[in-house]
C-alpha cells in the first residue's frame, strides 16, 4: 500500500530491495497479492520460471558497445534474446565475464 501511494497507482509487480530475497519475502510478496518478483539473481526469465523469483540481466553500455566503442544494435539483441548466456553456458561456463570500467 505504501509503494501505490507513493507511485500514485497500483503496483503490480515487485523488486525486492537491493535483489536479495529469502523463502520469508518471496512468501510475503506473494500474500501482498503482486503478480511478480524480481531478484539480482543474473539470468534470463522464461516461461517455466518461478515468477517470485525471476532472474535479470544487466545491460550497461559495455554489453552493447561493437569493436569501435559505439552502440550496437546486433550485440544488444543478441545480449537480450539470451544468445550470449546460451553460448557461455554450453561452453562450461555460467555466464559472461563482466565488463571492467576504463
Amino acid at each position: 500500500r505504501l509503494l501505490e501511494a507513493a507511485a500514485g497507482r497500483g503496483v503490480l509487480d515487485f523488486c525486492y530491495p537491493g535483489g536479495g530475497y529469502a523463502e520469508e519475502t518471496v512468501r510475503l510478496a506473494e500474500e501482498a497479492g503482486y503478480r511478480s518478483a524480481t531478484t539480482s539473481d543474473l539470468g534470463i526469465a522464461g516461461a517455466s520460471s518461478d515468477r517470485f523469483r525471476l532472474p535479470r540481466m544487466g545491460m550497461g553500455r559495455a554489453l552493447a558497445t561493437g569493436p569501435r566503442g559505439a552502440f550496437s544494435g546486433v550485440l544488444m539483441r543478441a545480449e537480450v534474446s539470451g544468445y550470449f548466456a546460451d553460448l557461455y553456458r554450453r561452453r562450461g561456463r555460467r555466464s559472461p565475464p563482466r565488463p571492467t570500467a576504463g
